[in-house]
């Protein structure tokens, strides 16, 4: 089951292009909070490391070698972006030649009817936009505002080299695209992507929305702690994504006050993750809800193989960006949890582009928080 169709229970990403995606590689994972000095592995938490290790090349080296096609969707291609962090090659459909990725998104199919008889560039309040399609059950659009470029920030672009067609006669770069995006944001969005996106790419510490209201990442950040129970996509689990990546990247842009609360929040919420983990090494699908809406009845989760791969892979994400090299050194289940997406991964069964590529990016975050600890793959 892809990210999309995990509907909320109520409980609750041409020079120029081609030129980025050379640079766009697993280097550019945008570095989580780290301690200030190295530290080694705890021996037990060493021998599970290295056993993981040992089998994620494997799994991404698979992944990398799955051809796709300018058939499939934007929604489709911007997930396979964010399991590679790099660009990569597609076959035409329509012809025998090459292209990246990258250069059919941002050069051809942004601007031409290619999908559906539209482009995924849309001019939404007279500015242009990736198009946002809550619920699109064909997988054709991203789902929430900014997915699609904070797909292109994990895979390190630069949101002034690159640049978008947009029309036949009209290119934005990376960054106007974001303003424009941002622009459309309120206190009642889900910022999950936002978020990250507008820490990550805004240079301004000020700007205005389309009503001419002022915002600031200050005030963003206090939009998206605020709104947790609104943001329930992936049950809960990419509001989690969005806080810690951008608590990982902010900097001076905001305030004390605002970071301590932003921390406590994730702090509680890797707690709570902790204690809920199962002895196998598995996140509960309710967990990337918590604290649960009690007035709220619960239905059914589903229990799909996919699903649950899905989601350990977008929990275990989260939690790669917001634990600290002391807390993966000394604390096992999230090592544990790794394991446990590594098994599922290895099980034969149809595959599905979305959870899947989630779960490919959970474990280059995992592999890139391990480099920075004294341990070595085998």
């Amino acid at each position: 089951m892809s990210c999309r169709k995990l509907k909320p229970l109520r409980w609750g990403l041409l020079g120029g292009v081609i030129a980025a995606g050379v640079l766009c590689a697993l280097g550019f994972l945008n570095q989580p909070r780290q301690s200030r000095q190295p530290v080694a592995l705890a021996p037990d938490i060493k021998l599970i490391c290295v056993e993981n290790l040992g089998k994620i090349d494997a799994r991404l080296q698979a992944f990398d070698e799955r051809q796709l096609t300018t058939a499939n969707t934007p929604w489709t291609l911007f997930h396979v972006l964010l399991g590679r962090t790099r660009d990569f090659e597609l076959s035409d459909q329509n012809d025998s030649k090459k292209l990246t990725c990258l250069t059919w998104l941002l050069q051809d199919a942004s601007w031409k009817p290619r999908y559906e008889g539209m482009p995924f560039v849309r001019v939404t309040h007279g500015m242009p936009t990736f198009a946002v399609r809550e619920e699109d059950k064909a997988g054709v659009f991203q789902g929430h505002l900014c997915q699609f470029l904070w797909v292109l920030t994990e895979c390190g672009l630069s949101p002034d080299d690159v640049r978008v067609q947009v029309s036949s006669d009209q290119a934005l770069t990376l960054r106007q695209l974001m303003q424009n995006e941002l622009s459309l944001c309120t206190p009642y969005s889900d910022l999950s992507w936002s978020l990250p996106v507008a820490v990550r790419w805004e240079g301004r510490s000020r700007w205005a929305d389309r009503f001419g209201n002022e915002v600031t990442l200050d005030r963003m950040f206090q939009w998206h702690i605020s709104n947790r129970q609104n943001s329930v996509a992936c049950f809960g689990t990419h509001y989690w994504i969005g806080l810690a990546c951008a608590l990982n990247s902010s900097g001076k842009q905001i305030s004390r006050e605002t970071r301590t609360a932003a921390s406590t929040q994730l702090g509680s919420a890797l707690k709570t993750a902790r204690q809920t983990l199962t002895e196998e090494g598995q996140f509960p699908l309710e967990v990337g809800t918590f604290p649960l809406d009690q007035s709220n009845a619960r239905q059914p989760a589903p229990k799909d193989r996919q699903t649950m791969l899905s989601h350990q892979g977008h929990m275990l994400t989260w939690i790669c960006m917001g634990l600290t090299d002391d807390e993966l050194a000394q604390q096992a289940w999230p090592h544990l949890a790794t394991r446990w997406l590594l098994k599922e991964m290895e099980k034969k069964e149809s595959f599905e582009w979305g959870g899947y590529s989630h779960a490919i990016h959970a474990l280059r975050w995992y592999r890139k928080r391990m480099s920075a600890l004294d341990i070595i793959s085998p």
